[in-house]
């Protein structure tokens, strides 16, 4: 449940940014709502594949491992390791929540640009393993992890 409620953290943010319109080219995208919710949205996915890694879901991951296949999220996720994926994300995610210990000008404040699609993917497939996952042990908020 707790994978579960960090990734719906993501969702409601995201259903936000899909809602706020595309600034036009003569606006920044930095400066607008849209700009502003991607990134909050980006700092959360980063929240939740910590939260994924963390050794208190191990019980977890293998828990959905049994029930659906997360193949394709493990993939995702070690690609982002393996690229400057994780690095954006974590950088992004750094900017939005330690702004104590950032400039405006951080690497993290333009981190998620041109990287929406990967983004878009990360989440898709957390969603996919999530739902069925919460489907086959049902929506009870009984289990502690």
């Amino acid at each position: 449940m707790n994978l579960h409620d960090v990734f719906m953290n993501a969702s409601v943010i995201k259903r936000a940014m899909d809602q706020a319109p595309i600034p036009d080219k003569d606006v920044q995208w930095h400066y607008h709502d849209r700009g502003r919710l991607e990134r909050l949205w980006v700092a959360l996915l980063a929240v939740l594949i910590e939260a994924w890694h963390a050794d208190q879901m191990k019980a977890a991951r293998d828990c959905l491992a049994t029930v659906t296949d997360t193949g394709d999220l493990v993939r995702l996720l070690r690609e982002a390791r393996k690229t400057d994926h994780l690095r954006r994300l974590q950088a992004n995610r750094a900017y939005m929540f330690h702004r104590d210990e950032r400039k405006y000008w951080d690497e993290g404040r333009l981190g998620p640009i041109d990287h929406l699609e990967f983004h878009v993917a990360i989440h898709t497939e957390f969603s996919k393993v999530l739902l069925i996952g919460l489907r086959s042990f049902g929506s009870s908020p009984g289990d502690p992890s």
